[in-house]
């Protein structure tokens, strides 16, 4: 089954990091948080077979598994928030 999400805002554009992981056709997202570029995928967690949300920073990941059904139409801040749940 495939989610489909409201196109996120326009927003200005930004030099990409072409080291943060390719999401490969799932859902994604970048932005910008602080002075870094941050990748953010949709997926199902391999380990508890629940969907979750993956954000790709410089050096670290992190895995949400309790989101929004519409983050892609968040804010970078709010992003950024839902990156610190669990």
């Amino acid at each position: 089954m495939s989610i489909q999400y409201p196109a996120p805002p326009a927003r200005a554009p930004f030099d990409l990091d072409e080291t943060l992981p390719k999401c490969d056709g799932r859902a994604q997202r970048d932005f910008r948080l602080g002075g870094s570029v941050w990748r953010v995928c949709e997926d199902r967690c391999p380990i508890r077979r629940l969907p979750c949300l993956i954000f790709y920073g410089p050096g670290q990941a992190r895995r949400v598994f309790s989101y929004p059904s519409a983050w892609q139409s968040l804010s970078d801040s709010q992003l950024e928030a839902v990156s610190w749940l669990r």
